[in-house]
């Protein structure tokens, strides 16, 4: 209990190192800075309304939050979900307070939104960061039972950063001698976009892309493309569907028949 209490609060910390987070919480203190001025001078009739609509306020933001924990498929996407709900129930109570407060908030995230991206995961797990070259490199150098499951993705895509950490929790259990995990980010290399057919468009939902190589032949792709070369959506991006899709856990369970085979 102590070590998982540890492991949460070095997240904490690690997470408002970053100033995406940082700003965010910045951002929502000054709220009760500015609550405490506004309401100095205010009845006691307005202050039981505001903190009325306060704890309204949070309940259905907890109700929410709650809702998407249970379909979240990664903290990362969490997070995002949390600080849009967040900043929108701020903005309603500073509208109580006053409508300039309101308008500021509103400026202010907006350039939030502008300026900061939210930070993927910085875990690596067992994935080989790598460029289009390096990849090509090592499909051409492999063995025919070699496999190598590949993320393509781009750091200004909000659907990769909500998944990054999905794809190293699945190289930290699923990496085996046969199979290894590779990312590539396209954003930098738009060509090799062109070349494994992955359209970085905002709107397409192809991004992230994951595709499983084997004896350097692509063998599987998520999002799957129709016959007509059009990709069907992806979903709720989670493990259990990257894993189910790739047929994970069967490669991983044959992997270690194969090694008690050979003893």
């Amino acid at each position: 209990m102590l070590g998982l209490t540890m492991e949460l609060a070095v997240e904490v910390v690690r997470m408002l190192a970053e100033p995406y987070y940082a700003l965010h919480a910045l951002s929502f203190l000054s709220y009760f800075i500015a609550r405490h001025a506004a309401t100095m001078a205010s009845s006691a009739i307005f202050l039981q309304h505001l903190i009325y609509r306060e704890i309204q306020s949070v309940l259905c933001l907890a109700v929410v939050l709650c809702l998407k924990f249970r379909k979240s498929q990664s903290i990362e996407a969490l997070l995002a979900d949390g600080l849009l709900y967040t900043k929108g129930v701020f903005v309603l109570l500073a509208m109580l307070l006053d409508r300039r407060l309101a308008a500021w908030y509103l400026l202010w995230f907006a350039v939030l939104f502008l300026l900061f991206q939210q930070p993927p995961y910085k875990g690596i797990g067992n994935v080989v960061c790598m460029t289009p070259l390096q990849l090509e490199n090592h499909l051409s150098e492999g063995t025919a039972s070699r496999c190598w499951l590949i993320e393509f993705r781009a750091v200004w895509s909000p659907p990769c950063t909500k998944a990054s950490r999905i794809f190293v929790n699945l190289s930290t259990r699923y990496s085996s001698e046969d199979l290894y995990f590779g990312s590539v980010d396209i954003g930098r290399f738009p060509k090799a976009a062109e070349l494994y057919g992955i359209s970085l468009g905002v709107n397409q939902g192809e991004l992230p892309t994951y595709i499983l190589f084997e004896g350097g032949n692509e063998v599987s792709r998520l999002p799957i493309s129709n016959d007509d070369g059009t990709k069907r959506g992806i979903g709720v991006l989670t493990e259990m569907s990257i894993a189910q899709h790739f047929e994970l856990d069967r490669r991983l369970i044959f992997d270690l028949e194969s090694k008690q085979t050979k003893k």
